[in-house]
């Protein structure tokens, strides 16, 4: 597990998610899959393993009337230079990228 949040509505849920990109409805002391964020994301990745995948995840908050949430995950790097690229020059090259 990556991250755990309470429920939103006041309902007594917990989320939880996992690094390989699934956010669980855990209520009752049962896991249930609530979002499979891999469906969402073509570029999502979770190899190669420490520091990849979904890293975290939080609700809008006004979740409840717009169902919003915000997440960090790893994509495999698209060719687009990052914000303010010109200040990090580096030798390494990228091969994914936080979002």
């Amino acid at each position: 597990m990556a991250t755990i949040r309470t429920d939103p509505f006041g309902l007594g849920k917990l989320y939880a998610t996992d690094q390989m990109g699934i956010i669980y409805d855990v209520s009752q002391n049962a896991a249930s899959v609530y979002l499979d964020i891999r469906k969402y994301l073509p570029l999502f990745m979770f190899e190669p393993g420490i520091g990849t995948g979904f890293g975290s995840f939080d609700f809008h908050p006004d979740f409840k009337n717009n169902g919003l949430f915000y997440t960090t995950h790893t994509e495999n790097y698209d060719g687009k230079e990052a914000l303010n690229s010109d200040a990090w020059v580096d030798s390494i090259g990228v091969g994914l990228q936080w979002i």
